[in-house]
């Protein structure tokens, strides 16, 4: 089962946050890191995770 969470990740020089909840995937893409982290960091107070790094 996957848990909840939070990632920030580069893919093919986008940033994607994938957000986990409730066992469904979500992805979203941003040209710009701090974008990303912003939004990232808005979804893992929503579902009180931290944000993990990808690398």
């Amino acid at each position: 089962m996957l848990r909840n969470s939070v990632t920030v990740f580069e893919r093919d020089g986008l940033w994607v946050v994938s957000v986990v909840e409730h066992c469904q995937t979500l992805e979203r893409e941003f040209l710009k890191e701090e974008f990303a982290r912003t939004y990232a960091a808005g979804q893992a107070l929503r579902i009180e995770k931290e944000v993990r790094q990808r690398t």
